[in-house]
Order: structure tokens, then C-alpha cells, then sequence
């Protein structure tokens, strides 16, 4: 069952969506005061890009045409699928809005003209076209970036947030002080947050929360890929946490053996090692559009390489390699502190953040001290 104050709290208009009162007042600019140009939604996940062109559709009774970049690959593709909506009348007579979702997804040659394409549907659409993604830097958002105006989906503010969760709190009769409310707030993530607070009105209390994943732990995301029935329910059991990636591959590889018999573990070691394949053309071309490839691969690939369902039990056992990381959890901690500061102030992933740590050090040998870093977090720089 999923979470009650999820569903419950969902914003239902556009006043409703938490600290986004910027970036929705210039959708909205954008709107009424269309002159051509495509409007392209960027920030992290889970802030409300997608959502708030869904609210406008249905608050200005618009039809609502919705497709994901990855649908499409090329040029034809766009062209038979999207430039006949965007030419053609609404079938209820009403407004029409274009919503193309992930658009950073569209990078490399198998693009074949795809990005172009888009570019082209803007110019040709009769109807307002609005793009989301999370990187405006990718390559794809380059060739766009004439054709369309920017406008900054952020994270909402600690205070934002624990406003929030008060409401809500004293809504559903939720006993909580303004310091809890604002330790419930400290990842400034709405889903996480409500998730939080419904742990903590059951009694769990504050500990833990901050360092556990937020949605499932380590041990039901894997459980979850192993004895998923269905490509979505394994992705599921991933983008519904905050697992990393690096880690979860990590602990299927691990435990493959011990979950899954014969032929299954073959097959299943043979997608997982596809899915590394992705990772390190990431790392060697910095291209993270090919994420998603990998993640696929990892949970759906993983999970869909078993005949049939096991319904044994298994314990699942830490992957050796982050046991010997275990020793340098406390450097890690910090490197990992560090990446998430320069990553707020930079508007970029703590992995993309790692290409800072020289320009730091440069600095620091000639004295400034840029981000204020502790002791030990110019010890991490070398």
C-alpha cells in the first residue's frame, strides 16, 4: 500500500506546489505572453516540472500531450509522432499543451536528428511546447537553447519545507516541534519528507532517518529487483529510494548466487555486466544520459533474467568490497559532505561536483578559502 500522506498532500494546483512560486509565476509569463518559443523546465528530479504542466492543462481545461524523449531517436521519429500534434487541433476543441519529458535524454549519434527535430516542432507547433529536463547543460539542450526560454526548477528551502510538513502535521494530528519539523526538512525533498513524517506520527521517532534511505533501505531495493514479476516493479523498487546505483550493482552482483539457481544466474550476471558497460562509458565520456541504460539494466535486466518467481527467503549478504570500504567510512563521509556543498552552490550532482575539487585546491594554495572548508575537508583536497 502506498503512503497515505503521498497521495493525500499531492498538489492538486498549481499554489499548492511547494516553493516553486518563482518558477511557476514565469511558466506562467511564458504563457500569456507566447511569442513562438518553447518553454524548457530544468532542476532535480522530484521538484515539479512535469507536475506543474499537468496542473495547467488541467486548470485551463487544455488537452494534455505528453511523450518522454526517450520514446523517440531520430528525426523521423519526432516528426510522425509529435509535429502532427502540435499541427493539429485539440479533439475536444479546447487548448492543446505539448509536454516532452527528460529532453537531456535525447545525446549522442544514435540521435540521429532528433534534437533538431524538436527545434522544429517548436517553430512549426500551433500550440505552446513545454521540455523538461535535469541537466540544461547536456549536449541535446545546447542545440535547443534558441528555441526555447529556461526557467530554474530549484529544491525548496529547509523553511519552505517544515512549513509544510506543519500543515500537515497539524492537519493529520501529528505531534511534532518546530526543531523535528525542520530536522524532517533537511533534504528538501517533498516525497521524502511526507515519508519521513508518516515514519515519525507512527512512533519510530528522529534517529536514523537522516542516514537511512528514505524510502526503502539497501536491503528491500534488492529484495524488491530480486523478486519483481515485472520490468516496472523492479525500476520501482529503485527510483522509489535513494539507493545509489554504484551500490545496489554492487550488492546484486553479490548476491545473484544466492537468490537466483542454474541458467539464472548466468543470464543474470551477463545484464549486470551490460549494465556496467554503461557506467564506464559514463565515467570515460562524463555522458550521463546513458544513466537510465544502466539503471534499466540493472533493476528490469536483473530481475527479468529469472524463468520464474523465487519465494524462498534469502538473507542477502554485504558486498565484500564495501565491507573493506568500511575503513574509510569517516574520509568517505566527508569527501561525500564536501561534493554535496560544492554541488548546492554549483546547481549540479555531487558526482559532476567532483570536477571542482582541483579548481578548490587551486585556490586554496593561494589562500582563498572559497567555501569556508574545515580542517579536515581541505585534508580531502590533497
Amino acid at each position: 500500500m502506498g503512503s497515505v500522506l503521498l497521495q493525500k498532500y499531492r498538489p492538486r494546483k498549481l499554489e499548492e506546489v511547494i516553493g516553486q512560486g518563482k518558477a511557476i509565476r514565469e511558466v506562467l509569463d511564458w504563457l500569456e505572453n507566447y511569442r513562438g518559443k518553447g518553454l524548457l523546465a530544468y532542476g532535480p528530479p522530484g521538484v515539479g516540472k512535469t507536475l506543474v504542466a499537468e496542473l495547467i492543462a488541467k486548470e485551463r481545461g487544455w488537452e494534455l500531450i505528453e511523450m518522454n524523449a526517450s520514446d523517440f531517436r531520430s528525426r523521423d521519429a519526432v516528426e510522425s509522432r509529435l509535429l502532427n500534434a502540435g499541427r493539429q487541433a485539440s479533439l475536444f476543441g479546447t487548448g492543446k499543451l505539448l509536454l516532452v519529458d527528460e529532453v537531456d535524454g535525447i545525446a549522442g549519434r544514435q540521435d540521429r536528428g532528433a534534437a533538431g527535430a524538436l527545434a522544429e516542432l517548436i517553430r512549426k507547433s500551433h500550440f505552446p511546447v513545454y521540455m523538461t529536463c535535469n541537466d540544461n547543460w547536456a549536449s541535446a539542450i545546447r542545440l535547443l537553447r534558441g528555441y526555447v526560454r529556461e526557467v530554474k526548477f530549484a529544491r525548496p528551502t529547509t523553511v519552505q519545507l517544515a512549513s509544510f510538513l506543519g500543515r500537515v502535521a497539524a492537519s493529520e494530528g501529528i505531534e511534532a516541534r518546530k526543531p523535528e519539523l525542520m530536522q524532517l526538512a533537511t533534504a528538501r525533498d517533498v516525497r521524502s519528507a511526507l515519508l519521513d513524517l508518516e515514519a515519525f506520527s507512527r512512533g519510530g521517532g528522529l534517529e536514523g532517518l537522516g542516514e537511512r534511505d528514505r524510502v526503502k533501505n539497501v536491503f528491500e531495493v534488492v529484495r524488491g529487483i530480486f523478486k519483481a514479476r515485472s520490468a516496472k516493479q523492479a525500476r520501482d523498487a529503485f527510483e522509489n529510494s535513494d539507493a545509489d546505483i554504484d551500490e545496489i550493482m554492487l550488492w546484486l552482483d553479490e548476491n545473484i548466487p544466492n537468490e537466483y539457481e542454474g541458467e539464472d544466474i548466468a543470464r543474470a550476471y551477463d545484464v549486470l555486466s551490460r549494465a556496467d558497460v554503461f557506467r564506464g562509458r559514463i565515467i570515460r565520456r562524463q555522458d550521463w544520459s546513458l544513466l537510465k541504460y544502466a539503471i534499466s539494466l540493472a533493476t528490469a535486466g536483473v530481475a527479468l533474467a529469472k524463468e520464474k518467481p523465487y519465494y524462498k527467503f534469502t538473507p542477502y549478504r554485504p558486498p565484500a568490497y564495501l565491507q573493506k570500504m568500511g575503513r574509510s567510512r569517516a574520509a568517505r563521509a566527508i569527501r561525500k559532505g564536501l561534493l554535496s556543498r560544492i554541488a548546492r552552490h554549483c546547481h549540479c550532482s555531487p558526482r559532476e561536483a567532483e570536477q571542482y575539487l582541483p579548481v578548490l585546491k587551486a585556490a586554496m594554495e593561494r589562500g582563498h578559502n572559497i567555501l569556508e572548508l574545515s580542517e579536515e575537508e581541505r585534508g580531502m583536497l590533497g
